[in-house]
This record gives structure tokens, C-alpha cells and sequence, in this order.
């Protein structure tokens, strides 16, 4: 209900606001609809000339990584990373290897369980890559797993990976950073000593940041007895310590094991955004948002994202990007029965995020495990599809925001009643021709929940099956439109 108070109080009973849509391209495949290069948790980059590069892995058969970058209209054929003699483990369920790109050079991390966590290196964007280094072999006793990458101004990539015990437990997230440019690694850096509890989350990626002025900021999930909420965690030395954690996460989810989806970062300039999964009792299941001063390090509110139709579709593995206040969340749910890829946009901040959202995929099949990068008014996503078995992209593009402006006058010419309502509603034109009109109920966001060319001037319409929210009745012709808000409770 918190949804509905905050557009009653923004929008008033006549209303005058811009809304800003997307425009939805089709889904390409990013292997041209070859599925013998897998699909497994694709990453998603921009070079400086805005073309996208992609990254993901196959982990049936043979474990191999691809690498494949924009070309025109499609993509290059996949590019596969070397990983020497050694074979990665690749994780399905939303886990596996990760990599990070600046200008023309990649670094790629991958892990082998039980042995090493590694590294190889691309200076001229793919075209060759080192040999494997070692950043981490786990002492006796120890194991290494689940590695995120980030890279510095200067070049220098820093790894975070949990450690455990060799039953996995005593769990910690650890970071280790080059001086070299990946040439050698230091030594381990336990970066989620300052939260509360004795271990964190034995099976949950963490999500790694370096800004520009140096700063690192870990995002992992906390293991407080079982208590599995999002942390972060900060390092103003370049990594060498991390003596400051906050709880960003007010769900306080209790579980008993391991829910294998972390949390990921933005950096929003004062702030951090930080998208994560909960199920929390208490609270609806699914994704949700908060902020976090880097300053301060205070936690703001935890805010939960919508799903596209208002029912618990089991959302999950949320991924954020953006410039600044314009922000882009992207995450899977199911809808229908399929698993879909949902966007939630805004050009002003966290809180339209709760507001505007659109179905990415809408296919066949199930899609999930998203990620997105964002730049110049369009968002780039990319997916795991099963129907062809690849990974697919599309783009979303921001459209110029359409003013609506319900006048004051206009409650004479066009009535809805009951309203509030929660079952059936009356749309009702009072002196007005119906000939070459149309009828269209959306939400806020733009998703059209009825549109019918009337054929009398009161027409009664069954609503008890939509979520409850703030609905916009517009009549359309060749000359005129008129606008009147709708409540479903």
C-alpha cells in the first residue's frame, strides 16, 4: 500500500506530470543463434567507443569462457579465453567466473575449487591473453570460490572471492589487488571482519567497486546466525584494509542455508544504490534497494521493486547501472509461468524506479540472470535464454518524457465511479461524441491494462484482477484527449 500513498500525495486528485517511456528493441542473439558456445551468467561491458562487449560461459561438457564484442547490427564470433592447462569451474544458478574492461585491456577471473583461484589478461581487447596467473591458492585446510573483479584508474585489478573451511563454513570474503597490472597478486585482505557475526554467506557472489578516487567498496551477504542480510564494506588504502561494514539491508532475512544470489552496487556519486534479493518474513519476496553515503557510511531506506504485475512472481538476481540520478535495475521474475527479464528505469533518482518498469523479454522459454550497463539514454541488457539456448541482448531506450495534464474542467466531461474502487469501475462521457474514440486504462508506467473503441457513452469495466495502484482513463480521438485518474485498492 506504501506504493499507492506516495503517487496519491505526488499526483493529487488532477494531476500534471511528465512520463518518461522506453523503447524496446528486438532480442538479438549474441552467438547468432548458435547454442554451442553455452549461455551461462553473462557480464555485460561498454568500450570507449560505445560498442558492447560480452562475456559468459559454458559449464556443460568441457568448461569453457567466451568473450564476443558489438559488430554492426550483431556481434563478432565468441572469443574463447584461455585458461592453460587449467579447466574452470563453472557454476550454473547465477554463478560463475567474472571479468572487467578498461580501454583495451580485460581481465578475467575465474576459479578451480579446490585448488586456485585465477586470472589471465588481454591488453589489445581479446586478440591474445596470458597465461593463467595465480591469485590465490588456499592454504591446507582452506578453499577459495566464487571470484568478482574490479580495476583500477591505473590499471590494477583487485580480487574478492570467499574463503572457508573445507566443509564450507567459517566463511569470509577476502580481497587481494596488483600493483602490476595483474602480473602478481598480494596477500589476502579480509574484508567482511567489521560485520556483525563470525562468517558471511558460504555460497553468494560478492560485488566489487573501485571509484575514482581509489575507494574500495565490497557488497557481500552477511551470515549473522543465520541472519542473511546485505553489507558493505570499505577500503580508503587501495584495498589494504577494510576497518568500516554497514547493514544496508532492513529485511533481516533468516535462513537456514545458503540463498546463492548476492547483492551488486552503483555508484551514484554521494551515494551508493544496492540492489539484493530477500525473503524475509515480513516481507514480500523479491528484489529490493537501498542507499548508502560513502561518506558516512549511514544506510538509508530499503525500498522494494515492484513486479510487472503486482503478484509474488519469485524475482530474484537483480543488477543495476546508470549515470547518476538516471538509474536502470534489471532482474528476472516469473510471469505466466515463464521466467522473464523485467527493467525498472528513472531519469530522477531511486524512488521512480518504483514507478516505471516494462517487460524486457516476453518470450518463449525462460529468460534470466540478467545484467546491464547503461550510456547515453539507452540501457544495453543481456540474458540467458533456454529456448535458443544463448545469450540474447537488447536495448532500451529512453524516449523524450510525454506531459499529461488532467484539467480541471475535464471531471464535468468525463466520470469514473466508483473511485477508489476495488472491483467494478464506470467510465462515463458526459456531452461527448464516442464516434472514432478510444478507451485506454494504463498505470503510471505506461502498461496498458484496457484499450476498447467504445460503442456507448458509459461503459462498465471489471478490475477486481488488477494490482492495486494508481490507473490513468484516457478517452482519445483526432481531436481531443481526456485524462482522469483511477485508484484500485
Amino acid at each position: 500500500m506504501k506504493l499507492s500513498i506516495t503517487f496519491l500525495l505526488f499526483l493529487g486528485y488532477f494531476f500534471s506530470f511528465s512520463q518518461t517511456n522506453v523503447e524496446i528493441s528486438d532480442p538479438i542473439s549474441v552467438t547468432n543463434n548458435s547454442n554451442e558456445y553455452g549461455r551461462n551468467l553473462p557480464k555485460i561491458e561498454m568500450l570507449n567507443d560505445g560498442r558492447i562487449i560480452v562475456f559468459w560461459s559454458k559449464y556443460y561438457g568441457s568448461s569453457k569462457l567466451y568473450l564476443a564484442i558489438q559488430d554492426g547490427d550483431g556481434f563478432t564470433d565468441p572469443i574463447q579465453v584461455p585458461t592453460g592447462s587449467v579447466i574452470p569451474n563453472v557454476w550454473g544458478f547465477g554463478m560463475g567466473p567474472d571479468f572487467v574492461v578498461k580501454d583495451s585491456v580485460i581481465f578475467v577471473t575465474f576459479e578451480k575449487y579446490g585448488d586456485a583461484i585465477y586470472c589471465v589478461k588481454s591488453t589489445d581487447l581479446g586478440q591474445s591473453f596470458s597465461d593463467p596467473v595465480v591469485v590465490y591458492e588456499p592454504p591446507v585446510g582452506r578453499r577459495a570460490t566464487l571470484p568478482a573483479i574490479a580495476i583500477s584508474n591505473d590499471y590494477n585489478p583487485a580480487v574478492s572471492f570467499i574463503t572457508t573451511n573445507t566443509f564450507e563454513q567459517d566463511a569470509e570474503y577476502v580481497v587481494v589487488s596488483s600493483t602490476d597490472m595483474g602480473e602478481t597478486y598480494g596477500d589476502t585482505v579480509i574484508a567482511s571482519a567489521a560485520a556483525s557475526g563470525d562468517e558471511v554467506c558460504e555460497c553468494c557472489l560478492s560485488g566489487l567497486m573501485i571509484n575514482n578516487d581509489g575507494d574500495y567498496f565490497l557488497s557481500f551477504r552477511n551470515n549473522d546466525d543465520n541472519v542473511r542480510d546485505i553489507w558493505v564494506s570499505k577500503s580508503s588504502d587501495n584495498g589494504l584494509s577494510f576497518p568500516v561494514a554497514t547493514d544496508v539491508d532492513e529485511t533481516n532475512w533468516i535462513i537456514q542455508g545458503c540463498p546463492s544470489t548476492g547483492p551488486q552496487s552503483f555508484d551514484m556519486g554521494t551515494e551508493l544504490a544496492n540492489v539484493f534479493f530477500s525473503g524475509a518474513a515480513g516481507f514480500d519476496h523479491g528484489v529490493y534497494i537501498s542507499t548508502l553515503n560513502k561518506e558516512t557510511m549511514i544506510a538509508g531506506e530499503t525500498l522494494k521493486l515492484p513486479t510487472i504485475d503486482g503478484l509474488d512472481n519469485l524475482q530474484n538476481f537483480p543488477r543495476i547501472d546508470g549515470n547518476e540520478d538516471t538509474l536502470g535495475v534489471v532482474w528476472h521474475e516469473s510471469v505466466s509461468g515463464n521466467r522473464e527479464v523485467i527493467l525498472a528505469y528513472s531519469v530522477d533518482g531511486i524512488m521512480s524506479l518504483l514507478e516505471n518498469e516494462v517487460n524486457m523479454s516476453d518470450m518463449i522459454g525462460q529468460q534470466s540472470y540478467p545484467d546491464i550497463v547503461y550510456k547515453n539514454g539507452k540501457y544495453h541488457i543481456v540474458y540467458e535464454d533456454t529456448d535458443s539456448g544463448t545469450v540474447m541482448y537488447q536495448v532500451a531506450s529512453l524516449l523524450e518524457p510525454v506531459d499529461l495534464i488532467d484539467l480541471s474542467d475535464q471531471k464535468e466531461r468525463l466520470r469514473v465511479y466508483p473511485n477508489p474502487t476495488n472491483n467494478l469501475v464506470t467510465v462515463e462521457l458526459v456531452d461527448n461524441k464516442i464516434n472514432n474514440s478510444k478507451l485506454i486504462i494504463s498505470d503510471v508506467t505506461g502498461r496498458v491494462y484496457y484499450q476498447k473503441a467504445p460503442t456507448t457513452s458509459k461503459i462498465n469495466i471489471e478490475v477486481g484482477g488488477w494490482k492495486r495502484g494508481v490507473y490513468i482513463v484516457v478517452i482519445q480521438s483526432n481531436k481531443h484527449k481526456l485524462y482522469h485518474k483511477l485508484i484500485i485498492n
